[in-house]
């Protein structure tokens, strides 16, 4: 199993909107992200403007297939209206965990 994550921080007042674009492509992808076993927009209780993206899925290749559609790139160029600094995301594994 495999853990995406991703950090957002997004320009004051454009929360919303950023909620609303995360919200579509979670829509979008559920016919083509067949591997994603669960996915999560989560905000910082400090910090309203910082957001990460946390999903699992059972292959890290679907995943980075989907960063490569058209789809993809078009909700990133949508990003760069409503972020204060560019997206850091990457695959994880785990390696030691705590039943």
């Amino acid at each position: 199993m495999y853990y995406q994550i991703g950090d957002f921080k997004v320009i004051p007042g454009k929360e919303k909107e950023f909620e609303e674009l995360v919200r579509q492509l979670f829509i979008d992808t559920r016919g083509i992200a067949t591997d994603r076993i669960q996915v999560y927009l989560i905000r910082s209780t400090t910090d309203p403007a910082h957001y990460c993206i946390a999903g699992t899925w059972q292959s890290a290749g679907q995943w980075e297939s989907i960063g490569k559609s058209d789809l993809r790139k078009a909700f990133n160029e949508k990003l760069k209206h409503v972020l204060q600094r560019p997206r850091v995301g990457e695959m994880c594994e785990v390696v030691v965990a705590e039943p």
